[in-house]
């Protein structure tokens, strides 16, 4: 064998070893680019897997997002496009509306209150008490009533079904009938509207008399005394001394008093709870004093004070210088306070004269001078009347309820009040 063969020969051989330890190399490397194959298709599968679930659940959640809010948007327009997308609609708009509507609910009620506040019911005036004779031509006038902030409407005047007199112009100002040809006492009621729709009521009292007993009827009551003990004393005449004498209302020897309620009605003599008294011998409507801590309770004291120099004697006297609840303490304080409540429907109340407290005067009554039936509450002292001494501008008329008597006190002094109207 020829060296170049042997050479040929080991050549060969030398590259079949080195081919097949190559193809050892491409084969283990084979396997572990196999191996590494493998990973990288199970990461890239577990990554396309991860990447196609988490875009397949992208996509399925934005799907069924897309699909919900699609379906939702679509279920809004066909609510907005149907009949029963109005509702929607509506219920966004009653929403809207609903702010608006409150916001002018609230501005309207608040309009409507302040209004209500600023309307005043009419003012009502008659010619509250008159005393007539029988057959005579009767006037109830109610012309002067007026209305603080708009016009009277309306006029009708009304009576208890079992009065029965014959009115000619019951629906204007003034109304017209003729007395009864008998004796008796009348009440006749005027309600008056205003423009607003307020209305108002006020009473007239008619004592319809025979000739004999007119005088009677419009003098001061009796002393309230009926025993005697000497010939031709007080209690053996008068009022008081007339056993068949006929009453409207009831009360002790010759008074006659009937209860009123709040709104100015006439109660019978067994009710309880009342506000007013009317005299209906005198016609004379008194205030009712109460014990209740409030405007009208007995414990209240005033001064005397007016600023109408017609009846203040030039001296106006002092001004809010008792102890009171509810007013100035001083006569006028209270008196408007009075008028401004609208006691018993009226407001026309005053300051009573020194006679006219006498007129309610019961002499009969120790240390209590008044008939308690129909005038509870009343304190066993003084009450200030409207009668100025005329001998010294300082001075007042008062009038004792222990013993009946009267003296003048200064005006800085304070005493009870009891309000009067005289109906006129």
């Amino acid at each position: 064998m020829q060296p170049s063969s042997l050479i040929r020969i080991l050549f060969l051989i030398s590259i079949f070893v080195l081919t097949a330890c190559g193809d050892d190399s491409q084969t283990g490397a084979q396997g572990d680019g196999l191996t590494d194959t493998a990973s990288d298709v199970l990461v890239e599968t577990a990554t396309e897997t991860a990447t196609e679930t988490a875009t397949e659940t992208a996509t399925e959640t934005t799907t069924e997002t897309t699909t919900e809010t699609t379906t939702e948007s679509t279920t809004e327009i066909k609510t907005d496009t149907n009949s029963e997308t109005e509702t929607s609609s509506q219920t966004y708009t009653q929403s809207e509306t609903g702010t608006e509507t409150e916001t002018e609910t609230e501005t309207e009620t608040e309009t409507e209150s302040v209004e209500a506040l600023e309307k005043q019911p009419p003012n009502v005036r008659v010619n509250g008490y008159q005393v007539v004779q029988i057959l005579s031509h009767v006037a109830l006038v109610g012309s002067d009533s007026f209305d603080p902030d708009g016009n009277i409407v309306s006029y009708v005047w009304s009576q208890p079904d079992d009065q029965q007199i014959v009115l000619t112009g019951g629906e204007q100002a003034v109304a017209n009938f003729t007395a009864p040809d008998a004796r008796g006492f009348y009440v006749f009621t005027l309600t008056v509207m205003d423009d607003d729709g307020l209305s108002a009521s006020s009473q007239v009292w008619v004592n319809v008399c025979d000739l004999n007993d007119c005088e009677e009827f419009a003098t001061l009551n009796d002393t309230g005394i009926t025993a005697f003990s000497i010939v031709g004393e007080d209690g053996q005449t008068g009022r008081d001394a007339n056993s068949s004498l006929v009453k409207v209302g009831a009360g002790k020897a010759g008074f006659d008093f009937s209860k009123i309620d709040v709104n100015g009605n006439v109660l019978p003599a067994e009710a309880t709870t009342w506000a007013c008294v009317i005299d209906n011998h005198t016609g004379l409507m008194w205030e009712m004093k109460t014990n209740d801590a409030g405007l009208q309770d007995n414990g209240n004291s005033y001064t005397w004070y007016s600023t109408d120099n017609t009846n203040n004697n030039g001296d106006a006297g002092t001004a809010n210088g008792g102890t009171c609840v509810g007013s100035d303490c001083d006569t006028q304080g209270y008196v408007d306070a009075i008028n401004a409540q609208g006691l018993c429907g009226f407001s026309d109340w005053v300051l009573p004269g020194r006679d006219q407290l006498h007129s309610i005067v019961d002499y009969s009554n120790l240390n209590r001078s008044i008939d308690t039936d129909y005038f509870p509450n009343t304190i066993e002292g003084y009450y200030w009347s409207s009668s100025p001494k005329a001998s010294n501008t300082a001075y007042v008329w008062r009038v004792d309820f222990k013993y009946g008597y009267d003296n003048s006190s200064t005006k800085s002094y304070a005493w009870s009040v009891r309000l009067v109207r005289i109906g006129q």
